[in-house]
């Protein structure tokens, strides 16, 4: 009871964020061999809304970032940018 009320109203939620965003959680997705096929970013933007964000596979760096163990990446603050497929890509700082 006592969390519920500290909980503050759901944020919005967009698809069309650009710019400015920080991690709130995340996860990694894996291809049948074990290695990265992308990840996958719920982002708090600068203006208090939710929104998505990809990690290529192929952006080793941010991957690693992402799984790493001895520190979590929650939090960490990057930047969103269209990708040609239109999807939203998410980098760090």
């Amino acid at each position: 009871a006592e969390a519920d009320s500290r909980r503050g109203p759901v944020p919005a939620f967009t698809e069309d964020a650009d710019g400015e965003a920080t991690i709130e959680t995340f996860t990694v997705l894996h291809d049948r061999d074990g290695s990265p096929h992308h990840g996958v970013v719920i982002l708090r933007t600068d203006d208090g809304r939710r929104t998505l964000g990809r990690v290529p596979g192929g952006d080793g760096e941010t991957i690693a970032l992402l799984k790493q163990t001895d520190r979590s990446p929650i939090g960490t603050a990057g930047v969103l940018r269209r990708a040609a497929d239109g999807l939203q890509d998410w980098h760090p700082r």
